[in-house]
């Protein structure tokens, strides 16, 4: 569709911050051409392929390297960030019978979590994370390279 319709990467976070912003829940296709799909390139140039595959001892060093980060940028305000498995579902839960095992990081901030992810996901860029026990769960298997320091930004902001 991107492709198709010239749709950028701008395009595309307009109608995403318009979705959430209006508390909606968006629903996301994602897919790869044949070409890359002919020549196995997918699992490289297909970013949620890409995150789907990550294996365990890789999702288990970013989840360790961003909670670290984040306890160190973020220690004056009070923070706690550890690392903890969990399970995770592709596509927010289109594919509830397939649980992926995970590791997150779970963040405690002294603060409703409710209103730490709403913050998060007013931020520019938004941030999605989870609540689970009055705390926020950030699942590092969504994360590209170079996204941690634009979510440690966007916590330090809503923990303002």
């Amino acid at each position: 569709r991107r492709q198709h319709f010239e749709e950028t990467d701008q395009d595309v976070n307009r109608r995403a911050r318009a979705v959430l912003g209006n508390e909606m829940t968006p629903i996301v296709c994602v897919g790869e051409t044949l070409e890359e799909r002919g020549d196995g390139r997918a699992e490289q140039d297909v970013p949620v392929l890409r995150q789907l595959l990550i294996p365990p001892d890789a999702l288990q060093a970013r989840a360790e390297a961003l909670a670290a980060r984040l306890r160190e940028a973020c220690a004056s305000l009070g923070i706690r960030a550890d690392v903890e498995p969990d399970q995770t579902f592709a596509g927010g839960g289109s594919l509830p019978g397939f649980p992926l095992e995970s590791r997150v990081v779970v963040v405690r901030a002294g603060r409703s979590a409710t209103k730490l992810a709403a913050g998060l996901r007013r931020h520019d860029p938004p941030v999605l994370a989870r609540v689970r026990d009055d705390a926020l769960v950030l699942d590092p298997r969504c994360l590209e390279p170079g996204d941690a320091e634009a979510l440690e930004a966007a916590l330090r902001a809503a923990l303002r």
